[in-house]
């Protein structure tokens, strides 16, 4: 017959193996999110330039705007390595094409960069921005390829029918941080350029 401190010393074992195995089934592996730098807003703007020539001519060209956000639960610092492509294109011609490359010189205000540092905290914000002068990978001038609607005699410009751009965005920001790609956006693109004097 068992006495009673065997019967205590059994019991305290059992509790004990029960609660090991619910404290294992209580704590999963953790693994950081799947982006651990996400974009959350994609944007693109139409500007103006002023041409180098003796006229001073000018022509639209595009500005692409991009945030995001540290997705992690931990600061984010380390010498900034941006990395990525600006994937753009009409939806009129597929052969109106470019890749953008993205680099440090694309950071912008305000952003936590100094000194080449750059510093995330958790949901903190970062921005970048880049530029698009209308040139296709191949070298076409796509701003003189759109279908001209109307040219303002007095002025020489020369405005072009709206045309659906559609644009989406691979990047990195530092060299251990995995790649994160955006959902693809679309922009009414209206261009113009100013004919030389005649």
């Amino acid at each position: 017959m068992l006495n009673k401190s065997r019967i205590i010393k059994w019991g305290l074992y059992c509790a004990v193996v029960v609660l090991f195995f619910r404290c294992e089934e209580s704590l999963p592996p953790y693994g950081p999110p799947a982006d651990v730098v996400r974009v959350t807003k994609l944007q693109a703007v139409t500007a103006t330039e002023q041409l180098t020539d003796p006229e001073g001519r000018i022509r639209s060209y595009v500005i692409f705007l991009i945030d995001g956000i540290n997705n992690y639960d931990d600061t984010l610092q380390d010498t900034a390595a941006v990395t990525g492509r600006l994937h753009v294109w009409f939806d009129a011609d597929p052969s109106w094409t470019a890749t953008l490359l993205l680099t440090n010189a694309d950071i912008s205000e305000p952003t936590d960069y100094s000194n080449g540092v750059l510093t995330l905290d958790p949901q903190e914000q970062f921005h970048l921005h880049t530029e698009w002068n209308l040139l296709s990978d191949d070298g076409t001038d796509i701003l003189h390829e759109l279908t001209s609607v109307d040219t303002v005699q007095q002025t020489g410009l020369v405005y072009a029918a709206p045309e659906t751009l559609r644009f989406q965005v691979e990047l990195s920001l530092f060299s251990q941080v995995e790649e994160t790609v955006s959902d693809t956006q679309k922009y009414g693109f209206t261009g113009y350029y100013q004919l030389p004097p005649e």
